[in-house]
């Protein structure tokens, strides 16, 4: 059986996904580096009236960065999209970018809010076909060009997340997790 070295959790809202990414992130011995999103119920964008989304790097409690323009990603709601590409192409980029050698990658999440940023989009590509091992959250319910080939990258293992899985999940890949190492 080939060694699993890129996982891909994907899910409906509301499923768990990104608390399985949290709680195998934990489980890597390797330094980690990466891109994390956290999305607040009680910040609302003015623009689309949908709740604010913000970036940290992927070893960063969210309760220790500060929020501010440089990390606010943006908002949506159905098709009002207020987006900060920006944030992508100046935070985004450096959390991805000088990964060390020996270190993983976890990004949380990968979803349409950077699909207008190649060189964002761009660089994850070449994290999933460098050899750092690799963790990550897809948006599902979306189906444009940029996440189905994400989904569908020939290094990936994807797995859908659902209420009944999650924890399965958890016991199944988190040996996975414990075992990476640098080749």
């Amino acid at each position: 059986m080939q060694e699993i070295r890129k996982i891909l959790l994907g899910g409906d809202i509301g499923r768990g996904e990104e608390s399985l990414l949290v709680k195998l992130a934990k489980e890597i011995s390797l330094p980690v580096f990466g891109v994390r999103t956290l999305m607040y119920d009680d910040r609302i964008d003015p623009k689309t009236g949908g709740a604010k989304v913000y970036m940290y790097p992927a070893d960063v409690s969210p309760e220790h960065y500060p929020d501010n323009e440089d990390n606010y990603v943006g908002a949506c709601t159905g098709k009002i999209r207020n987006i900060n590409t920006d944030v992508f192409r100046n935070l985004g980029l450096q959390l991805l970018s000088n990964i060390p050698e020996k270190a993983a990658v976890v990004i949380d999440e990968i979803g349409f809010f950077e699909e207008d940023v190649p060189e964002y989009t761009d660089r994850i590509f070449e994290i999933l076909k460098d050899d750092h091992p690799f963790l990550g959250v897809i948006k599902t319910r979306y189906e444009d060009p940029f996440l189905r080939s994400v989904r569908h990258f020939p290094t990936i293992s994807f797995y859908q997340v659902t209420k009944e899985n999650r924890d399965t999940l958890f016991a199944q890949l988190a040996p996975v997790v414990r075992s990476w190492s640098i080749k």
